[in-house]
């Protein structure tokens, strides 16, 4: 987990969009 993390920080991603993607994936699964 620490180290995709670390990965998607040198793409540029900041916490705030990681934080939103986890909340559209969890929207998703629920939709399900």
């Amino acid at each position: 987990m620490g180290r995709g993390y670390l990965e998607m920080k040198e793409k540029g991603f900041t916490l705030i969009e990681v934080m939103i993607a986890l909340i559209i994936f969890s929207i998703g699964a629920l939709s399900i």
